[in-house]
């Protein structure tokens, strides 16, 4: 088996027919799309199975479906990866889209070279007009690249932890999976599978549709879910701190990612908890590594701290 496609699904039952036709119209017989039920309430799963009945058999001998109760997408994920079959992975989110070439283009890509990780380009969409935008994630570099520190930086200071945005050799994912019961799982997990691959191809075609969704959990401004963005920032950062203290990389992580939760702080509960937030993170200040820092934002948090989120909240 070549690739295997994990899609972990959760109440997307307007969006989940146009996901499923984009993999069916482009699917093979030496990939695997592994459909996760995170225990959906919707009749998401009955749109699926519905559209996989009218297809050939050996198309519908691609997919798997696999159940569980509803323990969100980070167990979802985990559980695909523990039956996953082919030699890379790739991640579709189940209100997003492929490009009609997604397939094709990666197989080309992972037959012809010996690489550990292949990163695309993306573009979004807006859930109303579907409108398409450049997604600027990623970095703008075209063919096969080794990853050596330099480069490493390069992508840390970017820090576009998108799982779908590559697809990963599966033995990348040996003894890791995906932390679950907080938000930023991706920032936890795919790091550490950069830090684990020898090399990287970069492609220049644009090969994923992302929808900008309002309704998404993410954007839940209730009390419950503010606190687990909360829990959610602390948990990844104490994680970072502890790595970072055996991998200085992690330095550019542990700056990002504090000065999103500062930032996070001042929009949610006032300048103040954010300025009582941003006096916590700073016992961490002696382990970070300021020379891995070339983003000129992760630069200018890492010495202006709160005053600059500050300053760009009250710009904005």
């Amino acid at each position: 088996m070549l690739l295997s496609l994990i899609i972990p699904v959760y109440n997307v039952e307007q969006y989940i027919a146009e996901c499923i036709q984009s993999v069916i119209q482009q699917v093979t017989a030496d990939i695997e799309v592994i459909i996760v039920n995170d225990g959906t309430p919707d009749d998401s799963i009955s749109v699926i199975e519905q559209i996989l009945g009218e297809q050939t058999a050996s198309i519908r001998d691609c997919f798997i479906i696999l159940n569980q109760e509803n323990q969100g997408q980070s167990s979802a994920r985990n559980l695909a990866l523990k039956v996953a079959k082919g030699e890379y992975i790739a991640f579709l989110d189940s209100d997003d889209v492929l490009s009609e070439n997604y397939l094709n283009d990666l197989k080309n890509i992972i037959t012809n070279n010996d690489v550990d990780i292949v990163q695309f380009k993306s573009s979004r969409f807006e859930e109303n007009t579907n409108e398409l935008k450049e997604f600027d994630v990623g970095l703008q570099k075209h063919g096969l690249f080794q990853l050596d520190e330099n480069l490493m930086i390069e992508i840390f200071n970017q820090s576009a932890w998108f799982p779908w945005l590559n697809i990963y050799r599966r033995k990348l994912f040996e003894g890791l999976e995906y932390p679950v019961g907080i938000y930023y799982e991706d920032a936890a997990l795919i790091p550490e599978l950069f830090l684990r691959a020898k090399n990287i191809y970069f492609l220049e075609s644009v090969l994923y549709f992302y929808r900008f969704n309002l309704t998404g959990s993410l954007l839940n401004t209730s009390s419950e879910n503010k606190k687990k963005h909360v829990d959610s920032f602390k948990s990844v950062l104490n994680l970072y701190a502890l790595r970072m203290k055996g991998n200085p990389i992690y330095s550019i992580s542990f700056v990002s990612m504090s000065q999103a939760f500062v930032s996070y702080m001042y929009q949610n509960f006032g300048w103040k908890a954010a300025y009582k937030c941003q006096a916590t993170l700073q016992a961490n200040q002696k382990d970070i590594d300021a020379r891995k820092l070339s983003k000129r934002g992760n630069q200018l948090y890492y010495y202006l701290g709160f005053y600059f989120v500050a300053f760009l909240n009250l710009r904005g």
